[in-house]
């Protein structure tokens, strides 16, 4: 694995040291030491053949290319450290570059960094060149002067006197041609400065001479010369690539540059355009696309592809297998800060998982924030940048660690929040969002707690109402159509003004119609800036969400719900979310579940209500929802507030009309108290609904519920994955609902970097109070068995009359009297194959009503044998035995008919 080493404290300067195989830049070191070879090379042919510069092109630039902050700098001076160190005896270690031969048996003399962002207007690099050679001869001579003699230096001097006066002259134009109408000067010193190739050779020389020196002799001597974001400095850009072409591609040089070609391309552009600005403006003399072509030509020569190394971006390095990254954060001790987890969680290291792994379970260490790994794509808070990931792990490396559970380091936890909040608000969207999309965001987090639904809602269906254009095909099966985005519209207007009638299911809705819609990398940005406002939103809503505060209680018959139950708004994964089970109704009538205990008269009294009946009707309340207003309305300002409908109304009617909710599973546990108003049940037994409430809070796993529904890609990643459920006909209620329960498990269970809550990572602590619910579940879904609605495949529980009470003219098959089959889904159908038969001979024979009820009762226990162990349950040895009794007898019957 390749990796990348940042220390703590020293985060923003680069690190110079040897360069082994894992290095993150390695591929491009050897791609630079090629580069290398081939200066070096030709520099030696020429002199073999002792021919001049001018008989041929010799370029001698290597440039690390990249954007700002992908580690240009650090790749120049990293490389540029590592050949000055080839020759090096006291290195111990031979370097993991492979160098060519020329390059190492040449020898190397670097000077200090250049960067040409720093001059001023009166500064040229050629000055700055000479100036830097100059000042570490002088230190030279003064700490060496037994091989540097008296006459080496004055012979030096000489050039580097020679040098200077012609730079002089060249950057001072007026003194130049003052010289050259000046007949009493001398015409050699006006020829020796007026020529610029003959100001090269000097530098030639000059070069010579102190290799000479600092190389000790060796003919395959080189200067090498760092130069850094020559393309910052926008003004001067033009001017300093000419002086570095004109006098600094000579032979023994080697130039090594950090720059963004890209962006120094459009500063030549920008020189050529004003010199060329009379000839733009008239009619047929240049084309205004010549500045740019010109620029392109321009830098081809001075740095041509094979001389430029392009660093890779952070996000584009793969996440898996061979080009997986090690992420190494230490401190100034040396240890692994990425670490920490794995020593005190006795956990596998994820330091070995990637960035895009191990950055997601550091901030979820150190945050309690849970992002989700993409499948196709790298997720938006992996930075772009190697300095965009230095500024991340710095941020994250000041937070000390939290474990969510442990209500002490509340405070530490706020903190480590409020210090990611800063990161995203301030470094990273500005980097990721463009200002239109950065405005809205910024709005969104200024507004209060309550208003964010209604303002993301409005805010993204104006987006979609006024942008027409499609990135995918309209007709894709998972477009939203227009029919949807006019539904999408009536609820989410303007119009719709009562804020506390908006849910975070409708967010989600919205959001997943934005993107399904328009599919661009802003988009994507912006969809995930809104997520991670609310996910930070909602963290600090649970930091305070505690069971009696937060409320308005002002009298025993109101109750608020607390801060995170109100945020939800009654509705988690949107409006449309049951539909993924296909011709299932989600609205029952609880009469048909409790007939023999609701009131026929739809009211209710105080006497009427006993601790069973009182449980049951908090069951109900857990998985289900009071509507208070049609939601099919057409007038959105009829939306009403959408958490407060009540099973029992404040007049004691009761509702008739409930809508099952799978999400309240989810939803239910944030507030378990305020199921006791919800359910109306606080105005005539509240000592039952303390006790109910005060057993169920043991029943369910609280953290697990919290921890996913404040973060929102958690969440919707849960919703989506469940989601894509694809009902069959085979597949009974029972089995759906233990899925849904089972795929919560097991999307937290694939997230290996959450640690494990109290409780483990199920979300019930009692089985059978899960069994219970399900139960529930599953009665209501039958509660309109008789609705044409549920007619299909889906409703494999039905009625064993709804075979008994039919016609059947084929004959059906043979009973099989003793079935070999172990599960309870074909011993159900072998008993439907004797209903058959029964039904088939019935005007020939005679079977009794003890007879028919048998069968009746085998099948019911067949279904409840189901609904309990779902479909692979297995046959009891009872069940079987009852079933073998039953066929052999209505088989006798048909065979004496």
């Amino acid at each position: 694995m390749k990796k990348i080493f940042i220390e703590q404290g020293n985060e923003f300067n680069y690190k110079i040291g040897d360069i082994d195989d894992e290095d993150i830049f390695i591929d491009e070191y050897n791609q630079a030491a090629l580069c290398l070879e081939d200066i070096v090379s030709a520099t030696i042919n020429l002199d073999a053949k002792k021919l001049k510069k001018e008989s041929g092109y010799l370029n001698n630039i290597i440039a690390f290319s990249g954007e700002r902050g992908q580690g240009k700098s650090s790749a120049m001076h990293s490389f540029a450290q590592d050949v000055l160190n080839i020759n090096n005896n006291r290195l111990a270690k031979k370097s993991s570059i492979s160098y060519g031969q020329n390059t190492l048996n040449s020898k190397f003399v670097k000077l200090e960094s250049i960067d040409p962002s720093m001059f001023e207007d009166m500064h040229n690099v050629l000055e700055v060149v000479i100036a830097r050679m100059y000042s570490r001869f002088e230190r030279k001579y003064k700490t060496d002067n037994n091989f540097i003699t008296k006459a080496h230096r004055i012979e030096i001097m000489d050039y580097f006197q020679k040098v200077y006066e012609s730079l002089s002259f060249i950057r001072n134009s007026k003194k130049l041609e003052e010289l050259e109408y000046d007949y009493e000067s001398s015409i050699q010193k006006i020829a020796h400065i007026g020529d610029s190739a003959r100001l090269q050779k000097d530098i030639m020389e000059l070069v010579d001479k102190y290799l000479n020196i600092f190389a000790r002799g060796n003919e395959n001597s080189f200067l090498i010369i760092p130069i850094d974001d020559l393309d910052i400095n926008i003004d001067n850009a033009y001017k300093l690539s000419e002086q570095i072409r004109k006098y600094l591609i000579v032979p023994h040089v080697i130039i090594i540059m950090a720059v963004k070609t890209e962006q120094l391309k459009r500063c030549i552009e920008k020189e050529y355009s004003k010199q060329f600005a009379n000839l733009l403006k008239e009619p047929h003399r240049l084309h205004k696309d010549e500045p740019t072509l010109m620029a392109s030509k321009y830098i081809e020569k001075l740095i041509p592809d094979g001389r430029k190394i392009s660093l890779p971006e952070i996000r584009t390095i793969s996440q898996s297998g061979e080009d997986a990254v090690f992420l190494n954060f230490t401190n100034k001790e040396g240890q692994n800060l990425l670490r920490q987890y794995q020593v005190i969680m006795m956990n596998n290291d994820y330091n070995y998982n990637g960035i895009e792994k191990t950055l997601l379970s550091y901030i979820y260490d150190k945050t309690g924030i849970v992002f989700i790994k993409q499948k196709n794509s790298v997720h938006p808070i992996v930075p772009n940048t190697l300095r965009e990931l230095v500024n991340l792990l710095s941020v994250l490396g000041k937070m000390d660690y939290i474990w969510v559970n442990n209500e002490k380091q509340i405070k530490t936890w706020l903190r480590n929040i409020k210090l990611f909040e800063d990161y995203f608000m301030y470094t990273w969207m500005p980097n990721n969002l463009d200002k239109n999309y950065n405005h809205i965001i910024v709005q969104l987090y200024n507004k209060s707690v309550l208003e964010k639904h209604q303002f993301v809602c409005v805010s993204i269906m104006e987006i979609i109402d006024k942008n027409n254009i499609y990135t995918i095909d309209e007709k894709y099966p998972d477009s939203i159509t227009n029919k949807k985005i006019e539904g999408l519209r009536k609820k989410f207007s303007r119009k719709n003004v009562n804020y506390l009638s908006y849910s975070l299911g409708d967010v989600m809705s919205i959001l997943e119609s934005l993107l399904a819609r328009y599919v661009n990398n802003q988009i994507y940005n912006f969809a995930f800036a809104i997520k991670t406002i609310y996910t930070i939103t909602m963290h600090r809503l649970i930091s305070i969400n505690k069971p009696h505060q937060n409320r308005i209680e002002s009298n025993k018959d109101y109750l608020e719900p607390n801060n995170l139950y109100k945020f939800v708004g009654g509705n988690l994964w949107g409006l449309n979310f049951n539909t993924f089970i296909k011709n299932v109704d989600f609205q029952y009538n609880p009469r048909d579940i409790t007939v023999e205990q609701l009131p026929e008269t739809g009211y209710f009294k105080r006497d009427k209500i006993t601790e069973d009946l009182a449980t049951e009707l908090l069951n109900i309340t857990y998985i289900s929802n009071f509507p208070r207003v049609d939601n099919h309305k057409v007038n959105p300002s009829d939306y009403d507030v959408i958490y407060q409908g009540q099973f029992i109304a404040y007049n004691n009617r009761y509702k008739e009309v409930v809508e099952l909710s799978l999400e309240n599973l989810l939803i239910s546990p944030l507030d378990f108290k305020y199921m006791c108003h919800k359910s109306g049940l606080i105005r005539f037994e509240p000592i039952y609904c303390d006790v109910y409430t005060e057993e169920i809070s043991k029943k369910v796993n609280i953290n697990m519920v919290n921890q996913i529904v404040v973060n929102f890609e958690l969440n919707e990643h849960i919703r989506n994955s469940i989601a894509e459920y694809d009902s069959k006909t085979e597949v009974h209620y029972v089995d759906i609902i233990y899925d849904f329960i089972n795929n919560i498990t097991k999307c937290i269970m694939q997230l290996d970097y959450i640690k494990s809550f109290n409780g483990g990572k199920e979300l019930f602590l009692d089985v059978e109070f899960k069994n219970e619910l399900v139960n529930l579940y599953v009665k209501c879904l039958y509660a309109k068995k008789q609705d044409d609605k549920l007619k299909g495949g889906l409703n494999r529980y039905k009625s064993i009359d709804d075979i008994l009470n039919k016609d059947i003219t084929r004959r059906p098959d043979k009973i099989n009297i003793a079935p070999k089959v172990s599960n309870v889904t074909r011993l159900r159908e072998n008993v439907e194959d004797v209903a058959r038969s029964i039904v088939y001979y019935k005007n020939r024979a005679t079977f009794s009503e003890d007879t028919i009820k048998a069968v009746r009762d085998i099948y019911n226990k067949c279904n409840d044998a189901l609904r309990t162990g779902g479909r692979s349950a297995k046959i009891s040895t009872e069940l079987r035995a009852n079933y073998k009794e039953i066929a052999n007898k209505v088989q006798k019957i048909i065979d004496n008919c």
